[in-house]
């Protein structure tokens, strides 16, 4: 679940406008949402939500690097769904190791 609130953030950041910060953050909150629902987080995950609201951040007030910072941002996703997905495997081999 949280691959597919993922690259619909993706999409969303690729098309967004930077000027627009208020609908920037509504789509994040949005689809962090969503991917976040389904996955116990770590400290890790923490760390990436720091970086993306940090992106984010720069993103939305530094106009004239915006293409780098977009990469940045979207660095900072990747991240974040690297992070997940461990979270996630750690949960299957958990029930894996105790018979489930």
């Amino acid at each position: 679940m949280y691959n597919d609130a993922l690259n619909d953030l993706k999409a969303d950041i690729l098309a967004a406008p930077s000027e627009d910060r208020v609908h920037l953050k509504s789509l994040f909150d949005q689809h962090l949402e969503r991917a976040l629902a389904c996955v116990v987080s770590t400290d890790y995950v923490e760390d990436c939500l720091f970086q993306i609201e940090e992106a984010l951040s720069l993103f939305c007030t530094n106009a004239a690097e915006s293409s780098s910072v977009r990469t940045y941002l979207l660095g900072a996703i990747e991240a974040l769904r690297d992070e997940l997905h461990l979270c996630d495997v750690e949960v299957d081999a958990r029930k894996v190791a105790v018979g489930f």
